[in-house]
């Protein structure tokens, strides 16, 4: 059965969008500020012009024919092996990078290392966290120079699952970052090339232009076997239109220029977009996630990814804006969630509020029942033949006028499969106030309270945990 995605714009309006981009990065062009990048992009057909690329409308459709609809991620366990993709069904994946962090018995503050150890193993115990990283958060008392080696040994340790690489913003991090990562599944880079293990999360400079330090990771896991996600979350009135398909075009441009130079160094390299535009709190010049106009924005996106492109997706609205998680982090998480979810998106960062600001533990727990909401009222759509339709008359039969189902064989067979929460209570008040009035939230912290006491201390080999350090402390030495 096909699942029952909802549109958000008309079918007949993807051509229009998509011949506005073709034509902008053909005439308008895109800033690549990286030598080699251009010069890769010259021998597949790019004009060049100082650091602007003319992208010809063949060639950049000609890279979008490459691109898998599927992405196969390999765990460092079997089991946890990974393929999603258009036409899976959506996964969450842990917070990336924020600043801060939040339970309700420690309060809000500034992340650590030791934060981003326990949310990893936190997530790592989840049916629905299913890929990890890239930064759980940001671990405020290690230098920048040094995260992304602290950040990568981190994920190792704590998870066996597959994880997103950190966000390279130095040239030397892409290749140490994924030194670590032949280290950790052997095989040297020559497996790399061959075995997609991690995707790299890059943000472009809106409107038209990729950093340095941004292409050259781009062009390094592509040389190297691994994929790329393209994040696009400018605040819309600034780098981005104030109107949702100015936003979708953007966000659609960025995508077709980083997958044309990434598929001319690696053609069929898994790659996907995350659209995460928002409309702005003019009130403060906030960007605002959870507005339902940057919903809109980011749906149509998503939208256009799912039916014309066929790329897989992510995208940060299992996230909010509210302070605390309450009542309306309630609303904007379940509105953000069902609209992309419907709107076809594959992969949720869950677990961050305050506009991607902090991190709650809570969150992380509250937003796996959310999601499984979500995915259970969305798993297909209900087809009824005559023989199901002959069965519920031949049921109605044998309870016959006036009698009762709840004897019927039927129904302990039908009770079986139905939603049943895992945070939500649904005690009579009078049971819920005798058993202690626990709320929500206290629920949820119990759940990630017996997953940190569940969790090893490593996941690592006490060999491999040697040659990582190793390999850590010697990077170090390099500064």
């Amino acid at each position: 059965m096909k699942k029952p995605f909802w549109n958000f714009m008309t079918t007949e309006s993807y051509d229009y969008i998509h011949q506005a981009a073709l034509k902008i990065l053909d005439k308008t062009g895109f800033v690549f500020h990286h030598d080699v990048a251009l010069k890769i992009l010259k021998k597949h057909g790019a004009k060049i012009e100082n650091q602007t690329a003319f992208l010809p409308p063949k060639m950049v459709e000609n890279a979008l024919k490459t691109i898998p609809s599927e992405m196969s991620i390999m765990a460092r366990e079997e089991k946890h092996n990974l393929t999603y993709g258009v036409g899976h069904d959506t996964i969450i994946s842990p917070g990336s990078g924020e600043m801060n962090v939040t339970d309700i018995e420690r309060g809000r503050r500034r992340a650590t290392l030791a934060d981003a150890a326990e949310i990893v193993k936190i997530a790592h115990q989840s049916p629905y966290y299913k890929l990890m990283g890239r930064n759980p958060a940001e671990p405020s008392e290690i230098p920048a120079e040094y995260k992304h080696l602290y950040i990568t040994l981190n994920n190792f340790r704590h998870t066996t699952k597959p994880t997103v690489s950190f966000f390279s913003k130095k040239p030397w991090q892409p290749r140490e970052i994924l030194d670590m990562y032949a280290i950790a599944f052997g095989g040297g880079m020559e497996f790399l090339k061959q075995n997609t293990v991690t995707i790299c999360s890059i943000c472009p400079l809106p409107p038209l232009r990729l950093a340095d330090d941004t292409l050259e990771t781009i062009i390094y896991y592509a040389q190297n076997g691994q994929g790329c996600t393209v994040s696009v979350c400018g605040i819309l009135s600034a780098q981005i239109p104030l109107d949702p398909v100015g936003s979708c075009l953007e966000t659609l441009m960025n995508g077709m220029a980083v997958a044309t130079l990434q598929q001319s160094i690696s053609p069929g390299a898994i790659f996907e977009i995350m659209p995460g535009n928002a409309a702005p709190d003019m009130t403060n010049l906030n960007w605002r996630g959870s507005s339902p106009d940057s919903v809109i924005s980011t749906a149509i996106t998503l939208q256009m990814l799912r039916d014309f492109y066929k790329i897989p997706s992510r995208i940060m609205t299992a996230t909010s804006d509210n302070n605390e998680l309450n009542c309306q982090g309630g609303m904007e998480i379940m509105q953000n969630v069902l609209t992309s979810v419907a709107a076809g998106a594959n992969i949720l960062t869950a677990g961050a509020m305050e506009s991607v600001a902090t991190t709650s533990y809570e969150k992380l727990i509250f937003d796996e029942e959310v999601l499984s909401r979500v995915l259970y009222i969305s798993k297909e759509e209900i087809d009824v033949d005559e023989k199901k339709a002959q069965h519920l008359v031949d049921i109605f039969d044998e309870v016959g006028i006036g009698g009762d189902f709840l004897t019927h064989s039927s129904t302990m067979a039908n009770y079986r499969n139905l939603w049943r929460p895992t945070v939500s209570d649904w005690r009579t008040y009078e049971n819920w106030e005798a058993e202690g009035k626990q709320s929500v939230l206290e629920r949820c912290r119990d759940i990630w309270k017996k997953r940190l006491a569940q969790a090893p201390e490593t996941q690592l080999t006490p060999d491999l945990e040697k040659d990582l350090v190793t390999y850590v402390k010697r990077a170090q030495t390099k500064r």
